[in-house]
């Protein structure tokens, strides 16, 4: 069972951002991608972990330090014996925008990702076609960088 320790609870907010952003470093991501249908963009900020309690954990942190909500924590592959992960998720441009500005990622490709994120707020295929192939062609050149 992996927690969040005491020392980490009981501190102030820099020291809880510092820890959150650790754990987001390592084990989290953040999504953007287009359903190709719609052409509507599909947007996420993930973390992943064996521990259901530290998952709980982080988002009653992330609700009562810093304002950010999420969505509800599940197990990704719920039939398996051998995989054991939970996902926690966010949604939503306020909840994006407050993360960047508290939390942020350190891991440069992962930042850019976000930033493009709240980008496309602004830049649906619908309203904004030149906008959306703008965020298209940054979130082709971030992938283009992971992949090297």
């Amino acid at each position: 069972d992996i927690y969040i320790p005491d020392s980490i609870k009981l501190s102030n907010k820099s020291v809880q951002k510092e820890y959150l952003r650790a754990l987001y470093d390592d084990e989290g991501s953040c999504s953007l991608r287009i359903f190709n249908k719609t052409k509507e963009w599909k947007r996420n900020v993930t973390l992943y972990s064996n521990s259901f309690v530290l998952l709980t954990q982080v988002k009653e942190l992330l609700l009562n330090r810093f304002g950010i909500s999420t969505n509800t924590i599940f197990r990704n592959n719920k039939n398996s014996d051998y995989d054991k992960c939970f996902t926690l998720s966010m949604t939503g441009k306020e909840n994006f925008i407050k993360f960047k500005r508290f939390i942020d990622f350190k891991v440069d490709y992962k930042s850019e990702m976000l930033e493009i994120t709240i980008e496309s707020y602004d830049n649906p295929f619908s309203l904004n076609r030149e906008g959306f192939e703008k965020i298209k062609n940054k979130l082709n050149k971030i992938k283009n960088k992971i992949k090297r």
